[in-house]
C-alpha cells in the first residue's frame, strides 16, 4: 500500500460548482434550447471525473508538488505473533502456523485539500 498507484477514489469527484451533482439550470427568457440540451452544455463546461481514477492521475498542486504524499511507519516490519511463539500443538493437532503481524500503517495525505488524509494498517482503512 505504500505505492500511490495501489490507492483510487472512491467518492465523486468535487465539481466546479462546489457540489457533486450538476445543478438544474434555470430556463432564460428567448432561449428556446430544450433542459436536456442546457445540461448537456453544463455538463460538457465542467464534466465529473471517472470514478475509481487513481490518485497517481490526480494534477499537481501549486508548485508542481504532488496532489498526495504517503509516508509508511514500519510497514514493512512483521513481528511474530506472541500467542503462539512458545505454543506447541497438542498431540492429534495441527501445527501452529506462525503467522506475521505487522504493526505499522501507511498515511496517505492529500495537498489539496488540507487535513485529507487516509491511514491504512493490517489491512483496513
Amino acid at each position: 500500500m505504500t505505492d500511490v498507484n495501489m490507492w483510487l477514489h472512491q467518492l465523486p469527484s468535487i465539481l466546479n460548482q462546489a457540489r457533486t451533482t450538476h445543478k438544474e439550470p434555470k430556463p432564460i427568457e428567448g432561449d428556446e434550447r430544450e433542459p436536456e440540451a442546457i445540461m448537456a452544455e453544463e455538463v460538457s463546461k465542467d464534466p465529473w471525473e471517472p470514478r475509481l481514477k487513481p490518485i497517481a492521475k490526480d494534477k499537481s498542486t501549486i508548485g508542481s508538488l504532488p496532489a498526495w504524499i504517503i509516508r509508511s511507519h514500519n510497514a514493512r516490519d512483521e513481528y511474530a505473533d506472541p500467542k503462539t511463539i512458545d505454543k506447541k500443538p497438542a498431540e492429534g493437532d495441527p501445527p501452529i502456523v506462525q503467522i506475521p503481524l505487522n504493526y505499522g500503517c501507511v498515511i496517505v495525505k492529500s495537498m489539496w485539500w488540507p487535513g485529507a488524509f487516509t491511514v491504512y494498517n493490517n489491512g483496513s482503512t
